[in-house]
């Protein structure tokens, strides 16, 4: 055989020699992917069976609901609210000559914080002092000549016109000049300040904070339980952290009349600061309603409950499935809530993993 038919022998060769390598490569490509397929099927099918059997039955932690003794006794907190806070405002507009008061200090009502150039306005009360003098000897003179009839009515009412208009600048003028000195309008201390001698002030600008405390305010939410249990001027007992031990008095100065959305009822009461153990505004403090008497009562972990306080509700398990409940709650104690009504001791109520649930659900109690 000649050199130039070897060459071609060899190359038909390596030519199919190379189909056969590519033929195996695709056979085992498809093999590869029609086992992952299979694999993915059995996986896919094994998650369904789980998914099946963990939506069968849900494992939740669950207890019958029990009777305690509940102290009619309510404790509900609340902040410290100052009696009076008022921001002191410039009746009048000009350049500080002085400034008599800053942040911090004490000041009782009608002293002076804060004075204003006046100069222009003493002068402005000088000419209505004298347009007001003058007006007032020519209505006496027009009226001793109306009596004579020396002159007509009209000339009388001109001059009585003239003297109530310089009356009315006198009074204005003197109010403009007595506004240059700015006054406390309360007895307290001054929480900010907002003034320098020397700056120019406008109307209306606001020049102190000013807070009274000697007395409190607290606002506080009670139940529609117990709203009907308090009364206006009802003396009540107050604590705080700040003070451990320590117990305050106070007054129920107002019980609001209409409920919130949560349907709960502001109570407002006053308290006097104590010189020994002062308190400060924004300070937090419990306020404790004593009804003076204990009974009995359904109480559950507040977690348990699902839905709106306003519109509370539990999920109890009968013949082994989750049911939801609407319920009425009460007094709230720690972490539990009184339940007035809804369920009852013979309901087992669940206490945790409501998450997944719904109504129909199969639960596991764990």
């Amino acid at each position: 055989m000649s050199l130039g038919a070897l060459e071609v022998n060899n190359l038909k060769y390596k030519q199919m020699k190379t189909k056969l390598i590519s033929f195996a490569i695709v056979i085992l490509l498809i093999v590869g992917i029609v086992w992952k397929l299979k694999a993915n099927k059995s996986e896919i099918q094994e998650e369904a069976k789980l998914s099946q059997l963990t939506s069968t039955s849900i494992p939740v932690v669950a207890a019958k609901l029990s009777i305690h003794d509940i102290n009619n006794q309510i404790i509900v907190p609340g902040k410290l609210e100052p009696f009076h806070q008022i921001d002191v405002v410039a009746e009048a507009e000009g350049k500080i000559v002085k400034v008599y008061k800053e942040k911090g200090d004490k000041v009782v009502k009608g002293e002076l914080l804060v004075k204003i150039d006046d100069e222009v306005l003493s002068a402005n009360l000088l000419t209505a002092e004298a347009n007001f003098t003058k007006a007032e000897k020519d209505l006496v003179r027009f009226n001793s000549l109306a009596s004579g009839n020396a002159i007509t009515e009209r000339q009388l009412e001109d001059a009585k016109l003239m003297y109530n208009n310089a009356k009315a600048k006198l009074i204005t003028a003197r109010k403009n000049l007595n506004n240059t000195n700015v006054e406390a309008p309360i007895s307290g201390i001054i929480n900010n300040d907002f003034v320098d001698q020397g700056q120019f002030l406008r109307r209306n600008s606001v020049v102190y904070d000013l807070v009274d405390i000697n007395k409190f305010k607290l606002n506080v939410k009670v139940s529609e339980f117990d709203v009907l249990q308090l009364n206006s001027g009802q003396q009540i007992e107050i604590t705080t952290d700040v003070y451990p031990g320590q117990i305050f008095t106070g007054t129920i100065s107002s019980i609001a009349v209409s409920a919130d959305q949560s349907l709960k009822y502001n109570v407002e009461v006053v308290m006097e600061n104590s010189d020994t153990n002062p308190l400060r505004a924004g300070m937090y403090a419990n306020v404790s309603f004593n009804k003076g008497e204990i009974r009995q009562g359904y109480l559950l972990d507040r977690n348990a409950i699902v839905n709106s306080v306003k519109n509370p509700s539990v999920f109890v398990i009968e013949n082994g499935v989750a049911k939801l409940k609407s319920i009425k709650i009460g007094i709230t104690i720690g972490d539990k809530v009184e339940v007035i009504s809804g369920i009852d001791a013979n309901t087992t109520v669940i206490l945790s993993g409501q998450i997944n649930l719904k109504e129909g659900t199969k639960v596991t109690v764990i």
